[in-house]
C-alpha cells in the first residue's frame, strides 16, 4: 500500500522545477559566470543529440544546493550527459523513439548497476506506446539491491506481460528483491502527464538522477562502459 500511495502522489504532483523557474535560467544565478556559461553549453549540446537538457541543469542547481565547488558541479554535469547519452542509445537500440523521462529513467538504472543490454532487451519486449520510466525504475532497484541482472530483467518482463500497471508494478516486485522493508522508495519521478504515473503512453520528464557516486554494483560495472558518478 505504501507504495501505491507513493505513485499516486507523484501522478497528483502539479508542477516540477522546471514547471516554476527554468533551471537553465537559474544557473546564470547562483554559478561564477564562466561556470554557468559552461553548463547553459552541455545542457545546449545535450539538446542538440535529443538528450533531455534540463535533466542536466537540475543536477547542476542541486549540486549547487548541496554546496559543491563550479568544478564539482561541471564535472558531474559532463558525467551525466555521458550516462544519458548512453542510455538514449540503449533504448533507441531497441527501436524506440524515447522520450525524456524514459532516457532519464535509463540512465539513472545504469546509475544502479543494470547494463545498456539489459535496458535494450525490456525496451525491445514491450509496444512502443507503453510508458518505460517506471519499469526501467523498478528494473534499477532491483538491481541495487543485489537480485542478479537476469531475474531482475525477468521479474519485471514477467509483469509487464502479464498486464501490470506501473503501480501493481511498484507493489509487487520488492518481494522479488527479498523484500527489503523501505520498498522500493522510488521517489524520483516527476510530475504524471495524461497516462504518464499510470504507466499510459506518454511518461513525463522529471525523473531526478541522484547526485553521488553510482552504487557499487555500477561502480564494477565501469570496465564496460559505465561513467563516473554524480556529484
Amino acid at each position: 500500500m505504501k507504495n501505491i500511495r507513493w505513485l499516486a502522489a507523484v501522478a497528483l504532483l502539479p508542477v516540477s522545477v522546471s514547471a516554476q523557474e527554468d533551471p537553465v535560467t537559474r544557473l546564470s544565478e547562483v554559478l561564477p559566470p564562466e561556470v554557468s556559461e559552461l553548463v547553459v553549453q552541455r545542457v545546449e549540446e545535450a539538446r542538440a543529440r535529443e538528450l533531455p537538457g534540463q535533466a542536466l541543469a537540475r543536477l547542476a542547481l542541486e549540486g549547487v544546493a548541496k554546496g559543491r565547488s563550479g568544478e564539482e558541479v561541471l564535472s558531474a554535469v559532463e558525467a551525466l550527459a555521458v550516462d544519458l547519452g548512453r542510455a538514449r542509445s540503449a533504448l533507441a537500440a531497441a527501436g524506440r523513439a524515447p522520450l525524456e523521462g524514459e532516457i532519464e529513467a535509463a540512465a539513472m538504472a545504469m546509475r544502479m548497476g543494470v547494463d545498456g543490454a539489459e535496458i535494450s532487451e525490456l525496451a525491445s519486449s514491450q509496444a512502443s506506446g507503453r510508458a518505460l520510466a517506471v519499469p526501467l525504475l523498478v528494473l534499477g532497484k532491483l538491481a541495487e539491491r543485489g537480485l542478479p541482472s537476469d531475474q531482475a530483467l525477468g521479474a519485471v518482463r514477467d509483469r509487464l506481460g502479464a498486464g501490470a500497471d506501473d503501480a501493481e508494478l511498484v507493489s509487487d516486485l520488492p518481494a522479488v528483491a527479498q523484500g527489503s522493508p523501505q520498498g522500493l522508495g522510488l521517489g524520483t519521478l516527476g510530475p504524471g502527464g495524461p497516462g504518464g504515473a499510470a504507466g499510459g503512453p506518454n511518461p513525463p520528464s522529471g525523473v531526478t538522477v541522484p547526485l553521488g557516486p553510482p552504487t557499487d554494483k555500477a561502480r564494477r560495472g565501469r570496465g564496460r562502459g559505465r561513467g563516473p558518478g554524480g556529484v
